[in-house]
């Protein structure tokens, strides 16, 4: 049974939800759930995939699919939670959306009908939304561009570098703003965020192994200076490093 063709047994909860906490994990859930991430950016990890959610992207996590999540900067979700009595053959996604206010509009609407209890109105969104996200998914998740592919393989070897985004740009033969459109388009994250994610997550883990000053972090991780380094750390995880040290 995939997505768009899916009969809900019931519609458990509308969310809005913010983090408080950086990282937790959502294991031997019950429901099924779609949404849209709002604002901010959290990279979820499950057992064969990983992706990073983040302001515009809308998303389907199916009950079967265990994950962590790290958030890089907290922000707002809004989410329909249900179940079903047949399993879900469609694998949790998360992909951007152009109509990003006609999606929060929907499932602001879900929860209008959830608080006043009109479960006939409240199916019919979801299986609206159901739709919409199938839609998406058919459209773009399995049009990937293979330049942005090889693009996105160069930044994970080499994120610590100044020119990094420079030549994953000039190797895709895209212009700069091409390149970071198609990027965010297929990955849910501009290639400059997602590079400044990628040396937040090497800088958590040195900092927790210990031994290194923050300083000599700053450096390793690519920052051009230490101040920098240490107010990027904090919007992203919500304290400086020397906290999370």
């Amino acid at each position: 049974m995939k997505l768009n063709n899916i009969r809900i047994k019931d519609v458990i909860s509308v969310i809005k939800y913010r983090p408080t906490i950086a990282e937790w994990t959502a294991f031997n859930r019950r429901d099924h759930i779609i949404g849209i991430k709002i604002s901010g950016s959290a990279l979820h990890i499950m057992d064969k995939k990983s992706f990073v959610m983040s302001g515009g992207c809308v998303y389907f996590l199916n009950q079967k699919d265990d994950y962590r999540v790290k958030s890089y900067e907290f922000g707002e979700s809004l989410s329909i939670h249900f179940t079903t009595d047949e399993e879900i053959e469609t694998e949790s996604f998360c992909l951007p959306i152009a109509n990003v206010y006609e999606a929060i509009s929907l499932l602001n609407k879900a929860g209008a009908f959830k608080a006043v209890g009109n479960e006939l109105k409240l199916f019919s969104i979801a299986y609206d939304f159901c739709d919409i996200l199938e839609a998406v998914r058919t459209k773009q998740y399995f049009h990937q561009d293979p330049r942005l592919i090889e693009a996105k393989k160069h930044i994970d070897l080499n994120f610590t570098k100044e020119d990094c985004l420079k030549v994953a740009a000039e190797q895709s033969k895209l212009g700069e703003r091409r390149f970071r459109d198609l990027y965010k388009q297929s990955f849910g994250i501009t290639p400059s965020k997602y590079i400044t994610v990628k040396k937040i997550e090497q800088a958590k883990d040195l900092l927790s192994a210990g031994g290194i000053s923050i300083t000599e972090i700053s450096e390793l991780c690519g920052f051009s200076d230490v101040y920098y380094f240490s107010k990027t750390f904090k919007q992203i995880c919500g304290m400086p490093p020397s906290a999370w040290k």
